[in-house]
């Protein structure tokens, strides 16, 4: 009897250690999981941190070349941008929670400090100060040179650095201590600038850099602004857009104040200049009597002797492009450049073979195509003279005019009209690309 009451005893004695050594252990166990959350939680902000500052790196070094990086707050904020699209849906992006700097620099001769650093605030939050910033910006200059291999003098970097402040997963506060909190993600890499003179290949169709994204076609605006060109009503059979086969057969588009779905992406009044990769921007160029603001022309070809004389403008107009057989005094012996003073016919060409070539850059769906983009003659562009050479555009007036390449821009062509010296065409920016 006396036994059973000890073992009985003893039972409940240990059976009670059990739940005490568990009430004391449970929270530890919590704590840890938690801990191991926490820590998860850290490396993947960290990660999605320095995937936000690679892509917006990536960006800037694609995008932006030589004189672009003369106007920081046209590239900083741009780049800060693409780092916060590319956490979308992924991070907190409460502006607080932010701070981006973006950075151009270049180094000296033996690649071991920076011959020029121009770093720009692109968000300001409430992550890192500016004050804590310039205390912090030896080191950054430290891991930047870290990431790169000792190089020529001239160097040209851009470097994003994004701090974001962390908040713990659990919503637990013993996790958000201060260092634990802010992220930093950093990435640099080579600006690869391609050399200012390389031709490209192209189409003979020269568009004046003085363009503005159209505004609705029920806007009211003056100039150097233009509307749509289309009121959703059948406009002349001298027009034509994609499948317009007869005239009746395809409605004209439509771009109003109420109704912007089949140009959803267009902003209106940004100047060609300053269109965005893909961005989807439309723009109207115009033909007159001259090559001014706003206008287009046609590629003149010069004979020469062992040129094989100058094309027709159909053939030209024939995909890919011919700009590499194109021959004029003051140009690339294998092809068009940038700053080149090139011949351009302003006079109406509306012939059957030009009209079949444009249809069908308009009705192949995804085609893009390259074209000469050339500086006005007014005051803000400098007369065409980027190079600062001497030589920008000229105007002869005419029918005839010398104007320099500003860039080549690629673009897909979504409508035109070919009526004598009425002519225009229609179409979507897609990207510059000066790099061939």
């Amino acid at each position: 009897m006396i036994a059973k009451l000890t073992a009985r005893l003893r039972s409940t004695r240990e059976a009670g250690q059990s739940i005490t050594e568990t009430a004391l252990f449970l929270p530890i166990l919590i704590l840890l999981i938690a801990g191991a959350a926490e820590v998860s939680n850290l490396l993947i902000t960290q990660n999605r941190v320095t995937t936000a500052a690679r892509v917006a790196t990536g960006f800037g070094a694609v995008n932006y070349v030589g004189e672009d990086w003369n106007d920081p707050y046209r590239w900083a904020p741009n780049m800060a941008n693409v780092a916060f699209n590319n956490v979308t849906n992924t991070l907190d992006l409460s502006p607080e929670l932010w701070d981006i700097w973006t950075v151009h620099a270049t180094l000296n001769a033996e690649g071991t400090a920076f011959a020029s650093w121009n770093d720009v605030h692109a968000h300001d939050g409430d992550v890192v100060t500016p004050e804590e910033w310039v205390l912090m910006e030896t080191q950054i200059m430290t891991d930047v040179l870290d990431a790169l291999d000792p190089s020529e003098f001239g160097l040209e970097i851009v470097v994003t650095v994004a701090f974001h402040n962390r908040r713990s997963l659990l919503g637990l506060n013993a996790f958000n201590i201060g260092g634990l909190n802010p992220v930093r993600g950093l990435s640099v890499m080579r600006v690869d600038n391609p050399p200012p003179y390389t031709a490209c290949n192209a189409f003979p169709i020269a568009v004046s850099a003085e363009n503005y994204a159209l505004y609705p076609s029920d806007s009211e605006v003056n100039e150097p602004f233009e509307n749509f060109p289309f009121d959703g009503s059948n406009p002349s059979n001298q027009t034509y857009w994609r499948d317009k086969d007869p005239p009746e057969s395809a409605p004209a588009p439509v771009y109003t104040q109420l109704d912007s779905t089949q140009f959803p992406l267009n902003v209106p009044g940004v100047h060609l200049t300053e269109a965005p990769a893909n961005g989807g921007y439309i723009y109207l160029s115009k033909q007159a009597t001259e090559n001014g603001p706003g206008n287009f022309g046609w590629l003149q070809w010069v004979f020469a002797p062992g040129h094989g004389g100058s094309p027709t403008l159909a053939t030209s107009l024939h995909y890919p492009g011919d700009s590499h057989t194109y021959y004029f005094p003051d140009y690339h012996l294998d092809g068009l450049g940038l700053y080149d003073l090139i011949d351009v016919r302003t006079g109406g060409v509306n012939s059957n073979a030009v009209r079949t070539e444009i249809e069908e850059h308009v009705d192949t769906v995804g085609r893009t195509l390259k074209l000469i983009v050339f500086t006005p003659p007014i005051e803000q562009f400098r007369f065409g003279d980027w190079d600062e050479n001497g030589e920008g555009t000229e105007q002869d007036g005419g029918t005839y005019d010398h104007v320099e390449v500003y860039g080549f821009a690629v673009v897909r062509v979504l409508a035109w009209e070919l009526i004598s010296n009425a002519n225009w065409m229609l179409f979507e920016f897609v990207r510059w690309d000066n790099s061939c």
